[in-house]
């Protein structure tokens, strides 16, 4: 009967732990949040750019509440601006000292985070120049983004000169090889 008890107790404490692991995964996302600071050492595309801190560490960034036109890879042709979104970002970040907050999240082994230059966000700047999508997926409750978005939209900047560009998600998925 007592081994049959401590089984029991022993599977209770397995089970406990099986069901709070997805709370620790989360919570170790959220412990990843926060500000982290260095030098931006590569601009991958017009959302996408490594920071390298003091201490020498390597960090892949996706830029926050942002989508840009993709360049071309394997799976997909070059969409129309992106080289331009690409430039753009080179112009304003590479090779410059960067502020960034993490949000927690991840996506493709790329760390989410708000980079800032000179107290200046690339991802609003992106919008500004209408270089780029607001995210609302990702960034739902932010509106400067969908202000920036709207005004660039209504300026025709950068691609919304076009008369209806593709946002990335959309290209991305008729474009995916499988």
């Amino acid at each position: 009967m007592r081994k049959n008890r401590a089984s029991v107790w022993a599977l209770a404490a397995v089970l406990m732990v099986l069901a709070a692991a997805p709370w620790a995964a989360v919570d170790a996302a959220r412990s990843k949040a926060g500000w982290v600071s260095g030098r931006i050492v590569d601009v991958h595309d017009g959302d996408t750019a490594t920071l390298v801190t003091s201490d020498g560490r390597r960090i892949k960034l996706r830029f926050y509440g942002v989508d840009a036109p993709e360049l071309a890879t394997h799976q997909w042709p070059e969409q129309a601006h992106a080289r331009e979104a690409t430039l753009f970002m080179r112009k304003l970040i590479l090779e410059r000292e960067a502020s960034v907050r993490l949000t927690g999240e991840k996506t493709y082994s790329r760390l989410v985070g708000e980079i800032f230059v000179d107290g200046h966000s690339a991802s609003r700047e992106l919008l500004r120049e209408g270089l780029g999508w607001w995210n609302d997926r990702y960034a739902v409750r932010d509106s400067d983004l969908e202000r920036l978005e709207r005004g660039a939209r209504q300026g025709r900047k950068g691609l919304w000169r076009a008369a209806s560009p593709e946002a990335p998600w959309y290209f991305r998925e008729r474009h995916r090889k499988p």
